[in-house]
């Protein structure tokens, strides 16, 4: 998602100092940072398939995360139509 550069910055915090699963070792000494991103990622997609665990409230938390972001919207919205009313207000008493 942040490119290979920004992946390999958190892997190589030199702050992190615990106990790492073997296969996490292995898999970041073999690969490279994009390649390490995609296996996490299939890893975490297979273990959640092997338990069958969803997040119990997925559907309401994506619902919530829409209505925000069309809040957001709306409210840049009026910011715009309010901005070229007062733009036109300034246009029309100008000397």
């Amino acid at each position: 998602m942040f490119g290979e550069s920004t992946a390999e910055y958190f892997l190589n915090l030199s702050s992190l100092r615990q106990n790492t699963p073997a296969w996490y070792t292995h898999m970041r000494d073999n690969m490279k940072a994009v390649a390490l991103w995609d296996a996490l990622r299939q890893r975490s997609a297979q273990i959640m398939k092997e338990k069958e665990t969803k997040p119990t409230d997925w559907k309401k938390l994506m619902r919530e995360d829409h209505l925000h972001r069309i809040s957001a919207i709306r409210q840049m919205f009026r910011s715009a139509q309010r901005n070229q009313a007062y733009t036109a207000l300034l246009l029309q008493h100008r000397p």
